[in-house]
């Protein structure tokens, strides 16, 4: 099981790392990948009012031996992480954090009592796509840097999981209990559809789009006002745009997307509108989803996206972190498709077409104006 250095970590989000600390602390996140995404997770979950996982380590010791026993963890193909919890009885705990040999997991607010229920967490780390089946036997495609909650047996009335990411779903039919995936922001509840979804935390939009069959976007409420329920058919995106300022700018790009799109695919009657009680919610109507499910074949296309964007992506498709030298870099804009492409191949092609440079130590990527 890996170490966790607990107290380095809480000094250092009390912020009283000293020099030798910050060095040690420096060394540690270098040491692997899932220790910044650690870092990442804890910061995350600390500013929606979760406490430390630290303090659950140092206090409750005589608790953690007894909860170890009834964790299960495995490696699952693809290098994707599987983790299976059982309630204990009598044990309450905010947060709890484990980590071990090739990945680690984060579980929130666990509540331990009585029941005996359980619970499957899949993480897929950056660089890697990974496919699962549920206990219903649906289908579900996780895109890199994503995580998936679910009970390990669905309950009598619905099949609910969790989803922080991105996301393909292939959902069995079953009229009697509806499929329903948790976002950060609202709900979307299935009978047995295809559909996509993309919430990942950091990214300022979250959006939803059918393939095929029917899904109902519920529980949306910003600020007092309710988005009530937002059917989508085939061909249909709907997206929840985090920031308002960019409201405008986000709908622009997606009518000039989809109707590329589907001039593409000789589709007609694209629209683009949003709610009338919340302008951050808006639908897309016919349009191609190949683009926008490509990523479970490997394929990333891009579409008039700023090199900031497209960053973004980069550092979860290959498992890179891209610093910017240069504003100007960000802002360049970029049309196509990768496939089979490494990070190197995929950063020579964009040179080809803009100045800029770039320069690797390791899974650093620094990047700069070309003048």
């Amino acid at each position: 099981m890996r170490r966790i250095p607990w107290l380095l970590l809480d000094k250092h989000f009390k912020g009283l790392l000293t020099d030798r600390d910050q060095e040690e602390f420096a060394l540690w996140i270098k040491r692997s990948p899932e220790n910044q995404l650690i870092v990442d997770e804890i910061e995350a979950d600390m500013k929606n009012g979760l406490s430390f996982p630290g303090d659950f380590y140092s206090d409750k010791q005589s608790s953690w031996r007894r909860i170890r026993g009834s964790i299960k963890v495995h490696e699952r193909s693809g290098k994707s992480l599987m983790l299976i919890y059982r309630t204990v009885a009598a044990v309450a705990i905010p947060l709890l954090l484990v980590g071990f040999s090739g990945g680690w997991f984060w579980k929130e607010k666990a509540q331990f009592n009585t029941a005996d229920s359980a619970y499957t967490v899949i993480i897929s780390p950056k660089g890697q796509r990974t496919q699962i089946i549920l206990p219903d036997n649906s289908k579900v495609w996780l895109n890199s840097n994503t995580t998936i909650k679910y009970p390990s047996t669905f309950n009598q009335k619905n099949r609910t999981v969790y989803i922080d990411g991105e996301a393909y779903f292939d959902v069995t039919h079953n009229q009697a209990k509806p499929f329903i995936v948790n976002t950060s922001l609202f709900n979307i509840k299935v009978y047995g559809t295809s559909f996509n979804v993309c919430a990942y935390k950091g990214d300022n939009t979250i959006e939803t789009t059918l393939v095929k069959g029917k899904i109902s976007i519920n529980g949306l409420n910003i600020k007092g006002k309710k988005g009530g329920e937002i059917i989508l058919m085939p061909n249909e995106t709907f997206k929840f745009i985090k920031n308002e300022q960019l409201v405008q700018s986000e709908i622009n790009k997606e009518i000039k997307e989809v109707s590329s799109a589907s001039s593409n695919a000789k589709l007609s009657s694209v629209s683009v509108s949003s709610l009338p009680t919340i302008p951050q919610a808006i639908v897309a109507r016919n349009i191609d989803v190949e683009p926008i499910i490509g990523w479970k074949e490997g394929k990333l296309f891009f579409d008039n996206e700023s090199f900031e964007s497209l960053a973004t992506k980069f550092e979860r498709r290959y498992d890179v972190k891209i610093y910017f030298e240069d504003n100007k870099v960000t802002r360049l804009k970029y049309t196509g498709v990768f496939e089979k492409e490494n990070i190197n191949q995929a950063l020579d092609a964009l040179k080809l077409t803009t100045p800029f440079e770039y320069k690797m130590n390791l899974k650093e990527i620094y990047i700069s104006y070309k003048k």
